[in-house]
């Protein structure tokens, strides 16, 4: 599955190093990270199935409250 590039990040996801090998990990940090209330799927991209997968997902994860989360978006 690819969105909009490799699968595989190229640089590491978060402060701790960790890397993923998940295609669906924007959208689940999108949520998570920064409340996000729009995906954007280019239907040139991602199969039919692949889009069912990352709407079910994003409806589905949930806003992690935490401080600096919430400190951040309150600079918007």
């Amino acid at each position: 599955m690819l969105f909009y590039g490799p699968k595989v990040p190229i640089k590491e996801i978060d402060i701790t190093g960790k890397k993923s090998s998940d295609g669906f990990e924007l959208i689940k940090l999108a949520r998570i990270h920064n409340n996000a209330n729009i995906l954007s799927l280019g239907m040139r991209f991602v199969t039919e199935e692949e889009s069912k997968t990352a709407v079910k997902l994003f409806l589905e994860t949930q806003f992690l409250s935490e401080e600096r989360h919430v400190r951040r978006l309150s600079k918007f």
